[in-house]
C-alpha cells in the first residue's frame, strides 16, 4: 500500500491508533504492577523514564519507518489511541489490579506475617523467661 495516497494514509491513521492504545495498555500494566509490589520514587521515576523512552522509539519508528518523515496526524493518533485507553480500560485495570493487591495484602501477607509473627513468640519464649 502506497501511503502517499489519501488511502494509504487513512489506512496508517486506524493503525496509530491501535499502536497508541497498546502502548497505553503498556502502561497500565506498568502501574496496576506498581499496586501490587509497592515501589520507591527512585524506582518509580526509572519506570517512567524508561517507558516513555519506548514510547518515543516506537513513535519514531512508527512515524518515520514508513516514508522517513514525520507525519504529524501519526503522533496525534498514538496519543489519542493512549488517551481513549486510558479513559476506557485503564481505569477499570488499576482498580482490578488494586483489588487484587488489597486481597494478597489483606488474605494471604497478613496471614503469612501473622504466622511468622506466632513463630517468633514460640521461639523467644524458649529464651526470654517472663516474670
Amino acid at each position: 500500500m502506497d501511503i502517499f495516497t489519501a488511502a494509504g494514509e487513512i489506512g496508517v491513521f486506524p493503525s496509530a491508533i491501535i499502536a497508541g492504545a497498546a502502548l497505553g495498555l503498556i502502561y497500565d500494566l506498568l502501574r496496576a504492577f506498581r499496586l501490587l509490589i509497592p515501589h520507591g520514587k527512585i524506582l518509580i521515576f526509572l519506570g517512567d523514564f524508561f517507558y516513555v523512552l519506548f514510547f518515543a522509539l516506537v513513535l519514531f519508528v512508527f512515524s518515520t519507518g514508513l516514508v522517513g518523515e514525520i507525519r504529524y496526524y501519526t503522533v496525534f493518533a498514538m496519543f489519542a489511541g493512549a488517551a481513549a485507553e486510558r479513559f476506557a480500560a485503564g481505569r477499570f485495570i488499576v482498580s482490578a489490579a488494586a483489588g487484587i493487591a488489597v486481597f494478597f495484602r489483606r488474605k494471604i501477607f497478613d496471614r503469612v506475617v501473622e504466622f511468622i509473627t506466632k513463630i517468633r513468640q514460640k521461639i523467644r519464649s524458649c529464651f526470654v523467661k517472663t516474670a
